[in-house]
C-alpha cells in the first residue's frame, strides 16, 4: 500500500509543475529536485514508522517525477534538434537501468540490515548524484537563466538569425 504512494505523489507534483510559474534557471531545478528526492529518501531511515515512510515516498514521487520533467526539458534545450530523439532515449534508458538496479539493491539490503539501510543508501545516492552535478548546472547559460524552454524554430523561418 505505502509504494501506492511514490506514482501518486508523481502525478500531483507533475500537475503541479506543469501549472506553476517557474521564475528559477531550468538548470537548477533538476538540482532541487535531487535534494528533495534525497531528504525524501533519508526521512523513512532516521523516523521508521509508517506515517513517515507514506508521506516520504509521497513526496519523493514528485521529486522524481518533476526532475525527469525538467530533465527532458533540458534535452529540449541544450541538445540539437536532429538529436533530440536520440538524447531522450538515453535519458529514460538511464532512468529505468538505475530504477532496475536500485530496486536489485533495495531488496537485497531491505532483506539483510533492513529497510532503513535502504532508504539511506538511496538517499545517499541520490544527494551524491546531485553533489556530482552542481557545478555543471552553475554554469553561466547552462540552460538559460529565465527557466523559459525553448521553442523549436522551423528550418525556413525567415525571423531565425544565423
Amino acid at each position: 500500500m505505502l509504494t501506492a504512494l511514490f506514482p501518486i505523489g508523481g502525478v500531483l507534483g507533475g500537475l503541479v509543475y506543469g501549472r506553476r510559474r517557474w521564475r528559477s534557471a531550468l538548470a537548477r531545478r533538476p538540482l532541487a529536485m535531487a535534494a528533495g528526492t534525497a531528504a525524501c529518501w533519508a526521512l523513512p531511515a532516521l523516523v521508521q514508522a509508517p506515517p513517515a515512510a507514506g508521506a516520504a515516498l509521497l513526496v519523493a514521487g514528485a521529486c522524481t517525477d518533476v526532475l525527469l520533467i525538467a530533465a527532458y526539458q533540458l534535452v529540449d534545450v541544450l541538445v540539437p534538434a536532429g538529436s533530440r530523439t536520440e538524447a531522450g532515449a538515453w535519458l529514460n534508458t538511464a532512468y529505468n537501468l538505475g530504477a532496475a538496479m536500485g530496486a536489485a539493491a533495495g531488496g537485497a539490503l531491505a532483506d539483510r540490515p533492513g529497510p532503513a539501510a535502504a532508504f539511506a543508501v538511496g538517499a545517499g545516492l541520490v544527494g551524491l548524484c546531485a553533489l556530482v552535478c552542481t557545478p555543471g548546472a552553475g554554469r553561466r547559460g547552462a540552460a538559460g537563466t529565465s527557466g523559459a524552454v525553448a521553442v523549436p524554430v522551423a528550418a525556413g523561418d525567415p525571423s531565425r538569425s544565423r
